[in-house]
């Protein structure tokens, strides 16, 4: 008979089946005479469209005959078309293989392909099989209908404006069909959008166009059918707002030191002023009607509202002493389990954690605040709910609040009082979704990824100010990292770097959101990342320069060299916010190394010193965060936070 156990192998699964004597020798150790087959070797799955149902899984069955002893048995999926593989013993000598594949929404129209291998082993390293393994089952996925590039279109204006028109692109699986379009008004005044109302062949490209409209938020969604029967849905938003400055990034600056920031808001087109409080800016420049890039001098410690013109604002700097922080070992509450995100809030000289029960348990924000020379902890935020696989928190823009992504809606927690004030639902604009990793951009939105119970996979963006979810479309090629929570962002908030997804045999592209016009863009870097395991990822102030692991890359994320020593996954780097040096953490040993990005020899970047011993160990699931000024490091892990002088 057969027993199981399972131990991790590669992407998959290793099933160990022991075998009873069944005539013959060979005890436990040898699988002697064994052989493997399995009851298909060519699975065919089909969805009539994209906004069809995902296909059923379809199962596989392998059989073991003859022999006696040891087998370990893997089973493992790669391609497109594969989402998973799950393996479970259903009798004394077979086991069941089911195989599901990928949502059609999250693939597009077109025919996919896979395989499992399945493979028997005589040992646990798989260096001998038997006879009969690997068997090799082929997958063929194909999704028919019609599809459109972008799949949602999300106009963005200020009040008084007319957008531009976006296009939409519709292919058809196969031949060329004749198509037509109907327009459905989700919510606000209709008749705003307009769209062809059929025509005679696809592909085609199809131009939306919006009127202009009084400042609010529109949403449609156009329907195409094709002659073949095919349907494809188009969700449309229109988002329109008021004249005047929403934010400046980074909002806070350090006493007596010039610096850049950023500001968003609406109207900005002609601007002839800049003002910090009653100071000019040092220089500006208008990038576009939402988007002004400024200097300012080098100012007081205090408020500063940032004005463009006479436009009415809601923003300021705050302008703060460098923190002279005393080395501090301060001890985690109760319960720690997994250590999502690592932010520091330099306004309120605060610390917080995001602390996740992967097991459908409660969530917690951890906030600690250095006051009187001391630092103290506040009672946790506590957030019950479902699966929360790989949720995450971000501080707005202009760090009023705390946004914490919570299954199906947004939390929003008052950095002031440290108390929830709203949790606003996503399921009228996403489905049911199960929201994952967030980082913040510097127009107060929100970039993150999400699953829902209808089979869409994707990013989304949600506005803080009008507390609004809006679909958003990715670029051909592009894979959704869905669950994972490796996206960093750069101080500035203009560019938002995306891990590529870790289920891949193969090496995969790294994107970032671009803030200044709400795409996502390709970059030429590839890294092949191992299931289970998360890079290391810190962007400078203004994105000119990223670490990923221990990787120097420019802005156009070019290697500019290495840092040494060599990578383990339990390290953690972050890189100073000018990007002119880069600290890691190791962990077996203990010590902050430093290093100098200003110039690389031989493609590795010198070590400034021999390294810092820290002498508290914070624990696992390490993270660190550096301050505004670059002269503190803040180093987070399951058991304590470590706060310390950068060396």
């Amino acid at each position: 008979m057969y027993i199981v156990t399972k131990v991790a192998r590669l992407f998959a699964f290793v099933i160990l089946f022991a075998l009873s004597a069944c005539g013959g020798g060979g005890g436990d150790g040898g699988a002697g005479g064994a052989v493997l087959s399995v009851s298909t070797n060519n699975l065919t799955f089909s969805a009539s469209n994209t906004y069809s149902s995902t296909p059923a899984p379809q199962t596989v069955v392998a059989s073991l005959s003859g022999g006696s002893g040891v087998v370990y048995m893997s089973v493992f999926g790669s391609g497109a078309a594969i989402e998973s593989t799950n393996f479970t013993i259903t009798g004394d000598t077979t086991g069941e293989a089911s195989i599901s594949v990928r949502a059609p929404s999250t693939l597009g129209v077109g025919t996919y392909t896979g395989t499992v291998t399945v493979e028997g082993c005589t040992d646990v390293n798989c260096t001998s099989q038997i006879t009969g393994s690997p068997q090799t089952i082929n997958v063929t996925y194909t999704v028919a209908g019609i599809t459109a590039a972008p799949a949602a279109v999300d106009f963005s204006v200020g009040e008084g404006q007319t957008p531009s028109a976006k296009n939409v692109t519709l292919t058809a699986a196969s031949g060329s069909q004749a198509w037509t379009s109907s327009i459905t008004y989700d919510s606000g005044t209709s008749g705003w959008l307009s769209v062809p109302a059929s025509g005679a062949s696809l592909p085609a490209t199809v131009a939306f166009n919006a009127s202009s409209m009084p400042a609010g938020i529109y949403r449609a969604h156009v329907t195409f059918n094709s002659t073949n029967g095919s349907t494809q849905v188009v969700p449309v938003a229109l988002n329109v707002s008021s004249s005047g400055v929403t934010f400046v990034s980074p909002y806070v600056g350090t006493t007596n030191v010039s610096n850049d920031v950023i500001i968003r808001g609406w109207g900005f087109t002609g601007a002839t002023q800049v003002q910090f409080g009653a100071t000019p800016a040092s220089a500006f420049s208008v990038v576009n009607d939402s988007e002004v890039h400024a200097t300012y001098p080098a100012l007081a410690a205090g408020t500063y509202p940032v004005t463009v013109d006479t436009l009415p604002t809601r923003a300021n700097l705050v302008v703060v002493d460098a923190p002279a922080f005393s080395y501090a070992a301060i001890n985690r509450t109760a319960n720690a389990k997994a250590l999502h995100n690592l932010i520091y809030d330099a306004e309120r000289k605060a610390v917080y954690l995001l602390d996740v029960d992967w097991m459908g348990g409660t969530d917690r924000i951890e906030r600690y605040r250095f006051s009187a020379g001391s630092w103290t902890s506040d009672t946790p935020i506590s957030f019950g709910g479902s699966l929360n696989l790989n949720t995450g928190i971000a501080l707005s823009p202009d760090g009023t609040e705390i946004v914490k992504a919570n299954y199906y809606q947004m939390g929003h927690i008052s950095t002031a009082t440290f108390t929830t004030t709203a949790n606003i639902s996503a399921v009228p604009d996403l489905g049911i979704p199960t929201l994952s990793s967030i980082s913040m951009a510097n127009d107060g939105s929100i970039i993150g990824n999400a699953t829902n119970q209808d089979g869409w996979e994707g990013y989304y963006r949600y506005d803080v100010l009008n507390r609004a979810f809006f679909k958003t479309s990715t670029p051909a090629g592009f894979i959704n990292p869905i669950n994972r929570h490796t996206i960093a962002r750069s101080a500035d908030g203009s560019r938002i770097l995306i891990m590529p997804l870790p289920l891949s045999s193969a090496p995969n592209y790294w994107y970032y959101y671009r803030s200044s016009d709400s795409t996502f863009v390709a970059t030429a870097l590839q890294t092949l990342n191992i299931y289970g395991r998360l890079s290391s990822v810190s962007v400078s102030r203004n994105g000119s320069r990223s670490i990923i692991d221990n990787v120097v890359y420019d802005d156009s994320f070019s290697a500019l060299g290495t840092l040494l020593p060599s990578w383990n996954d339990s390290d953690v780097v972050i890189i100073s916010p000018e990007g002119a040096n880069a600290y890691i953490y190791i962990k077996n040993t203990g010590v902050v190394h430093k290093y100098d990005l200003t110039s690389a020899i031989g493609g590795v970047f010198a070590e400034v010193g021999t390294g810092t011993a820290v002498p508290d160990a914070p624990g696992d699931g390490i993270l660190m965060a550096i301050s505004p000024d670059g002269g503190s490091l803040i180093i987070a892990g399951t058991e304590r936070v470590i706060v310390m002088a950068a060396p």
